[in-house]
């Protein structure tokens, strides 16, 4: 039994070796595999993290892009507006200016006719004018013709008066013959 005993804890010697060197293989085998593990682990995380990263400024890129397409559709949206505004202005004005021309025409035709009229009046002022001054001539004239023919008429009136005085008095035929002789000089006179 010695042997046995002896064979035996050879046997159990042997096993506990292979044990251990199969223990400390498969813990080089696991620590090896574990450490490619870890630094492949290592390796995706840092690829992961720049990836990140990328995805971040890309994101942020695009944001930033999106908010200048955002400004510019805004911009391009008050620019449509502000050009539709202008044009309707534009549009106005246009029509504005046709009808101010149209009214320029018209308010021309008028004053030609008014110049037209205007100057067949001033035409008409200075025949009129020069008629009130031949009238004026005339009134003078005829007013002084007149005042002769009363003056005249009077001087017939104070010989009939002087005539009819002497009819009523006994004149003589001499006396009457005077008389007719300053009445004959009158009547000349007149």
């Amino acid at each position: 039994m010695g042997y046995l005993q002896q064979n035996m804890n050879l046997v159990l010697l042997i096993l506990i070796a292979v044990i251990i060197i199969a223990l400390a293989g498969v813990t080089v085998y696991y620590q090896s595999t574990y450490q490619n593990i870890s630094t492949e682990f290592t390796n995706r995380i840092s690829e992961l993290k720049t990836t990140q990263d990328q995805l971040t400024k890309q994101k942020s890129a695009l944001n930033q892009t999106n908010e200048q397409l955002q400004l510019k559709e805004k911009s391009q949206q008050e620019l449509q507006a502000l050009y539709t505004t202008m044009e309707g202005e534009r549009n106005q004005l246009q029509a504005d200016k046709d009808a101010l021309l149209k009214k320029l025409e018209t308010t021309a035709s008028e004053r030609d006719t008014a110049l037209v009229s205007l100057k067949d009046t001033s035409n008409m002022l200075l025949a009129t004018q020069s008629n009130l001054t031949q009238a004026r001539v005339d009134v003078t004239r005829y007013s002084n013709q007149v005042r002769s023919l009363e003056g005249k008429l009077n001087k017939v009136k104070n010989l009939i008066t002087t005539i009819q005085g002497y009819i009523n008095a006994d004149t003589t035929s001499a006396e009457c013959k005077a008389i007719l002789g300053d009445i004959k000089t009158n009547a000349e006179d007149i």
